[in-house]
């Protein structure tokens, strides 16, 4: 299986910051072999790397960033399971399919949620590419269209890139999250925007999807 998620590159071009991997998985699986979480780290290092050498050709990447793993206290993480709720945060509610990322007024907008998957895929530090239907002025008439588009991202991802309905029984979903102290990879987003890792085991489709997100301004 190609480790690359291609239904991923629609936000990745619209300035998505998550980085994610998909492995195949034994559908009897009950929760994800920890080792698929190092190795999802392997490959964003390996990403970075053929980026920025193909960037820099003559640069030595030691000089500069390298993703870095710890591996004696990768060894001993362990992943907790968690809800799809809690997976998407307080930024999204899914009885009502609505993004509520945000609080708006007259002339300025505010984050309102710094956790959950929503977060972290909605509002990248530098924002994401906004379509025409979305007022580039930020003011009380944004409120609607933003969300709404938001939502229609969240649909999209929940659908395409992870397979899943969560209108839906998900007895065949295992959704961990995963500790972030143990790489260089999450001390960009432990400044102020944040680090997250998470699974998603797909006992149907016998995969795991691996979520990471660490950034900064």
């Amino acid at each position: 299986m190609n480790n690359v998620v291609e239904e991923y590159k629609f936000f990745k071009n619209i300035n998505a910051v998550l980085d994610i991997a998909r492995f195949p998985v034994n559908e009897n699986a009950t929760s994800t072999d920890p080792r698929l979480i190092i190795n999802a780290l392997e490959e964003f290092g390996n990403r970075y790397k053929a980026i920025f050498q193909k960037i820099n050709p003559d640069l030595d990447i030691k000089e500069y960033f390298n993703i870095q793993i710890d591996y004696q206290s990768a060894n001993g993480i362990k992943g907790r399971e968690i809800e799809i709720h809690e997976f998407w945060g307080e930024g999204y509610d899914i009885t009502n399919n609505t993004v509520n990322l945000f609080e708006y007024s007259k002339n300025c907008m505010s984050t309102s949620v710094d956790s959950g998957l929503a977060h972290a895929l909605l509002d990248p530090p530098y924002c994401l590419k906004r379509p025409p239907s979305v007022p580039s002025k930020i003011s009380i008439e944004r409120k609607d269209p933003e969300r709404k588009w938001m939502t229609d991202l969240v649909n999209r991802f929940n659908n395409e890139v992870l397979k899943i309905d969560v209108n839906s029984s998900l007895n065949h979903i295992i959704i961990e999250e995963w500790p972030t102290n143990w790489s260089n990879y999450f001390d960009a987003g432990n400044e102020w925007w944040g680090s997250f890792l998470w699974s998603v085991l797909d006992k149907k489709n016998k995969w795991v999807t691996v979520i990471g997100a660490s950034t900064t301004d």
